[in-house]
């Protein structure tokens, strides 16, 4: 994993995403239960090609595998840069420029058009990964980073998840306690480190010459 991480204000992804994974009866036994599903997980990652030719694409080919004995069901974001958090440093640990789309996503533009105006337009995509099973994405990493550079790129990334508690009023002073895992990529503040479950992929090098 790479030593210098990107300032949270330019952390690609740094959005939050409702997963669609609720635990209704027993809180406390089910929000334990569905941290222990997430803790589960594998992230792995690969680059598609291992040596770009200046000006291609860098591309990354994930896996996130359910490695545990319970289902457990996903929500993904159309838009990568959601999903995952991509730090990238050059093989000497100087940092990358993120793209245009990159700063974009670090804004938090992509979450805005799911919950703004581009709502209606807004695609997500629902899965369970049973045990054993797992699930492939594509991270467009050159999209998200600068790396028209000729030389070796460092590539981590990360998915993270994220327990919140929510109170819903049933009837009159009646209310039903859910708990929910958001996939929430930026930073966690300490009080909710005991709630979070960081997926840390290998680290993957790409060389552009």
């Amino acid at each position: 994993m790479p030593k210098a991480w990107i300032p949270a204000a330019l952390a690609v992804g740094m959005q939050t995403m409702a997963v669609n994974q609720i635990a209704h009866a027993q809180p406390r036994d089910r929000a334990s239960s569905l941290l222990t599903a997430a803790r589960s997980l594998r992230l792995t990652a690969k680059a598609q090609r291992a040596v770009v030719p200046v000006g291609k694409p860098v591309v990354l080919s994930l896996m996130l595998k359910n490695t545990g004995r319970q289902p457990f069901n996903l929500t993904d974001d159309a838009e990568p840069s959601v999903n995952f958090l991509l730090l990238a440093t050059r093989k000497d640990g100087r940092k990358v420029s993120l793209t245009e789309y990159g700063s974009y996503a670090a804004r938090g533009g992509f979450t805005k058009l799911a919950s703004g105006e581009g709502f209606r337009n807004h695609k997500s995509e629902f899965a369970t990964l049973k045990p054993g099973r797992g699930k492939q994405y594509v991270l467009p990493a050159s999209k998200i980073y600068d790396m028209r550079r000729k030389g070796t790129y460092v590539l981590t990334v990360i998915r993270q998840f994220v327990l919140s508690e929510t109170l819903t009023l049933i009837a009159k002073n009646k209310s039903e306690r859910t708990w929910e895992l958001d996939t929430q990529n930026g930073a966690v503040p300490a009080s909710d480190k005991s709630k979070a479950v960081r997926l840390v992929s290998n680290t993957v090098t790409v060389t552009v010459q």
